[in-house]
């Protein structure tokens, strides 16, 4: 992450096996990396953090976010 985007915006994962994902904050600003739609978030991330999320994609494309940062928005592509 930096402030107000995601590197890289778009994650393509394998659907329906375990993906383990690498957050890194690399911004000022504190965000978080969430994914909604499958229960899944970072929690607050301080500049330097870095966390790992793991879980399971369904087939098609999710969005995930930063829900303080409008806009700041990404999408994971399963296959």
């Amino acid at each position: 992450m930096e402030d107000d985007r995601f590197q890289p915006e778009v994650l393509r994962v394998p659907a329906g096996s375990p993906v383990t994902v690498e957050v890194r904050n690399d911004g000022k600003k504190n965000h978080n990396f969430t994914v909604d739609s499958l229960n899944v978030s970072t929690g607050p991330m301080h500049h330097g953090d870095v966390k790992t999320v793991t879980f399971t994609a369904p087939k098609g494309t999710t969005a995930f976010s930063c829900t303080w940062h409008k806009g700041m928005v990404g999408r994971i592509v399963a296959a």
